[in-house]
């Protein structure tokens, strides 16, 4: 399901639902000590852009994760009548994020660059409205950290 990642300085490895557990470890120990009030300005606008990444990757994750679930039909072991309504009910999203969710990884089939970029938290899942399209979200999220351009 995954490959193993170093997880201490021992050497021991983290390898198939552990991950999970140790992303959300480590995500919890840095908000349990993150002080906004710490950081000036311009280092909080960069932190929303990493925040911003970090939730762009989950959904990714949410949405691979989900498909295979859709796949699997696990959805139907709760009664649910779609995948999409699996999703929602689990996740408290609207049917319209679920069912958008749901399809993501398949419309990336054919894909890989542009599937990479979705896991790598740089494609968000949803796509701008026409008047945010056409300008690079890197850039957008740049520009918003450090005052410059139009974001």
């Amino acid at each position: 399901m995954f490959d193993s990642v170093p997880a201490s300085e021992s050497g021991s490895s983290v390898s198939g639902l552990d991950l999970f557990e140790v992303a959300q470890e480590v995500l919890e120990s840095m908000l349990g000590t993150l002080e906004p009030g710490a950081l000036d300005g311009r280092d909080a606008a960069v932190g929303v852009s990493y925040f911003a990444t970090l939730e762009n990757m989950a959904a990714a994750g949410k949405a691979l994760c989900a498909a295979r679930v859709a796949q699997t039909r696990q959805w139907r072991i709760a009664g649910d009548r779609t995948p999409a309504h699996w999703m929602a009910r689990a996740t408290g999203c609207s049917m319209a994020e679920a069912l958008a969710a749901t399809q993501v990884p398949e419309k990336l089939r054919g894909l890989p660059e542009t599937d990479a970029q979705f896991r790598a938290g740089g494609a968000d899942p949803h796509p701008d409205p026409p008047h945010r399209r056409g300008r690079d979200r890197g850039s957008r999220r740049r520009d918003a950290a450090t005052g410059d351009g139009a974001a």
